[in-house]
């Protein structure tokens, strides 16, 4: 009965990994010719989004409905990743993680999140922010580091869910910065003339 008992907590103990594996493998199963597909499409979503006047985290008088318009950064870039990966190379079931690899494929998401700031600081209503930059950045390292540490097929799930906890709080953190920096100043620190 006892061992029943430990089997059981062993195999719950993965439920939350094995889940997001399988999205992931789902993910992989995307021939590479097509895989650019939703990568493209999510970043046109991205640009459409920004080209719009009053974007959630510049209206008046709400902190909340602020914070959770500036965490969308993080939400954004680090999706714009994951779609992504299926570019890198490839083992049996999972993604071949390169030092190589994980700094362009980060760097490339970056650089669209600059050039996403960029073009906020053109739309009237609008403005850029370093702040949103290091919210954007910390969706995708947080994206990064999740993905990286489901390849431990011995991760459980309160392990994963702390991974996740840390995550969302350093995502909210960057969020809330921009947020508050944003309300103090009106605009935020941007080396760029609109």
């Amino acid at each position: 009965m006892k061992l029943g008992l430990e089997a059981q907590d062993a195999e719950e103990q993965q439920v939350w990994p094995e889940a997001l594996r399988r999205m992931g493998r789902g993910l992989l199963r995307v021939p590479r010719r097509f895989a650019w597909l939703p990568a493209l499409a999510w970043a046109g979503l991205i640009f459409a989004l920004s080209s719009h006047h009053a974007p959630l985290g510049k209206l008046p008088g709400n902190f909340p409905i602020s914070l959770l318009g500036n965490a969308a950064h993080a939400f954004e870039f680090g999706v714009l990743l994951l779609l992504l990966v299926p570019f890198l190379p490839r083992s049996s079931n999972w993604v071949i993680w390169t030092p190589f690899s994980s700094c362009v494929l980060s760097v490339l998401v970056f650089l669209y999140a600059v050039t996403d700031e960029v073009h906020q600081s053109r739309v009237p209503g609008r403005d850029a922010s370093l702040l949103d930059l290091c919210t954007d950045l910390a969706g995708i390292l947080c994206v990064y580091w999740v993905v990286r540490r489901l390849e431990n097929e011995r991760l459980t799930s309160k392990e994963l869910k702390v991974i996740l906890g840390r995550a969302v709080v350093l995502c909210l953190a960057c969020a809330a910065a921009a947020t508050v920096w944003g309300r103090i100043w009106l605009d935020g620190p941007w080396p760029f003339p609109a």
